[in-house]
């Protein structure tokens, strides 16, 4: 059997620091190897997932999880707010839309609700030394760093939180009450066979999902067109082009919350 390398695609440097050791007792379960890929932004990793995600799966023993924050995703609704299980939701439906692959044992995507700092919150040796106090709910906190910051003087994000999360314990928020974290972990544990039947990986009918990868090949497209056309310095056209991404990322997001298919619910 093909011993299996495990990719974290990330979005900044604060989870390229902590992912890998702070998720280790659950990722060294399954897989030999970890290794951590940093995009430097949830745009660059929206933009450069597909390719990267289908180079690695290509290859035997290639595993790839992807872990995008929920708070400041790329696909974020300006008409209305998400709040964090719709927002979850949304954002696993269109990256598997997108990538064109089913959830598997070797592709797993769990965006990060809402942000790595609630790990700290849901910890009790984070509780009780630094922010003298227990979060019954740390994923219904809508800015975990910024109470992180103020419990713990001097924290940053970046290479320096490391220290802090060296101090958690995974196992300490998996017993927690982080319900989306614990998708994570049991995906790590055991594959799709260790995903909880309740987990919202939501199954759309084919017809959506088919709706869904064209209007994000159009969506693709146009953010291209204005990246360009903002390098050449034609705003106006950009504008406008910002304009119709605008309409397909609407009509995406729609579809992408659609209400689950019978499979989802027998």
């Amino acid at each position: 059997m093909t011993a299996l390398t495990l990719n974290i695609m990330v979005e900044g440097i604060t989870e390229q620091a902590i992912v890998r050791p702070f998720l280790e007792p659950y990722w060294s379960q399954r897989f030999a190897k970890c290794q951590v890929i940093n995009f430097k932004g949830s745009g660059n990793l929206i933009n450069e997932y597909v390719k990267r995600a289908t180079k690695i799966l290509s290859q035997p023993g290639g595993a790839v999880l992807i872990l995008i924050d929920v708070r400041s995703h790329p696909f974020a609704s300006e008409s209305r707010p998400l709040d964090h299980v719709e927002a979850y939701t949304m954002l696993r439906t269109r990256l598997y839309a997108r990538l064109g692959h089913k959830e598997s044992d070797v592709l797993g995507i769990f965006p990060v609700v809402i942000e790595p700092e609630t790990w700290l919150l849901a910890d009790p040796t984070i509780q009780n030394q630094y922010l003298k106090k227990k979060y019954t709910h740390p994923e219904h906190f809508p800015e975990p760093a910024e109470i992180i910051a103020k419990g713990i003087p001097g924290y940053r994000k970046g290479e320096s939180a490391k220290r802090f999360f060296d101090q958690a314990s995974a196992e300490d928020v998996y017993n927690d009450n982080c319900p989306h974290f614990v998708y994570l972990i049991d995906w790590l544990k055991r594959g799709i066979s260790g995903v909880a039947t309740v987990s919202p990986v939501r199954t759309l009918d084919p017809s959506v999902e088919q709706q869904i990868h064209d209007l994000q090949k159009k969506y693709d497209a146009l953010t291209r067109d204005i990246e360009r056309n903002l390098r050449l310095g034609q705003t106006a056209a950009a504008g406008v082009l910002k304009t119709d991404a605008k309409y397909f990322e609407a009509q995406i997001n729609a579809l992408a919350l659609t209400p689950p298919s019978i499979q989802d619910i027998q």
